[in-house]
């Protein structure tokens, strides 16, 4: 699988402590990569650099061979570089539909205006369609988002996220506050991801979820890669034990 993001040497300072310490990563199309760690660990301030959102202080971004440090997000974002937030940010008062119909409709126009899309005409809605189809939600179309469990919210944040010209979605924290059931589901629908050959990278803390659907698992430890690999070699790895799955 050809790499989607590589990490050369990341670095991200606050207040003189390293929050990210030359980090290196290889993120491949077609899996599932799941980044784990401690709280304070590093892990959503990587998220943020990959993302654009904070500047690194050193080292080097390629996203499908072309180099992208440094860019703001709404680049990121449209290089295709998707990510949810551990609170889902959606338009509260707008349809399910429509919320899906906005993001196709930013990916597409040079009008950033939220209510262009009213404009876009019937192609962006069939499309929003196929979208929630794809996750589950094609029978809550018609809801307003605030209307949705805290699942099926999860749900219309990826169907979002696959709206755009995505080459990789980033998802944080996707599971916390969920019961068994509804992990499940957000299992299956990583998988059907993964399946449609974009690379995924995962932070979380549901053990259970990470050891079960991720290709590769990258340990994080007071910002510092300590270990890298298939779920059974992280399981047994003495370090990452001690650092993170015996807290």
């Amino acid at each position: 699988m050809s790499a989607v993001f590589e990490v050369r040497g990341l670095v991200k300072r606050f207040e003189g402590l390293r929050a990210v310490n030359a980090l290196d990563l290889d993120i491949p199309s077609g899996q599932i990569t799941s980044l784990i760690g401690p709280n304070g660990a590093g892990k959503t301030t990587v998220f943020n650099m990959l993302s654009g959102i904070t500047r690194p202080d050193a080292g080097r971004i390629s996203l499908a061979g072309q180099d992208v440090t440094g860019l703001a997000s709404w680049q990121m974002a449209r290089a295709g570089v998707c990510r949810t937030f551990q609170n889902p940010r959606l338009f509260w008062n707008l349809t399910v539909r429509e919320n899906v119909a906005i993001a196709i409709q930013q990916e597409r126009s040079l009008l950033r205006e939220m209510y262009a899309l009213f404009f876009a005409g019937r192609r962006y809605v069939e499309e929003a369609g196929a979208l929630l189809a794809l996750v589950g939600l094609e029978d809550c179309a018609d809801w307003p988002a605030s209307r949705l469990s805290y699942g099926h919210m999860r749900r219309l944040e990826i169907a979002r996220a696959l709206a755009g010209s995505a080459k990789i979605i980033m998802v944080d924290e996707p599971v916390a506050g969920m019961n068994p059931s509804e992990v499940d589901e957000l299992m299956r629908l990583l998988d059907t991801v993964r399946q449609r050959g974009l690379a995924v990278l995962l932070i979380e803390h549901n053990m259970r979820l990470v050891l079960n659907i991720s290709d590769r698992v990258i340990v994080l430890s007071s910002g510092t890669k300590i270990a890298e690999g298939t779920p059974a070699e992280i399981r047994v790895d003495p370090l990452v034990i001690e650092a993170y799955l015996a807290s």
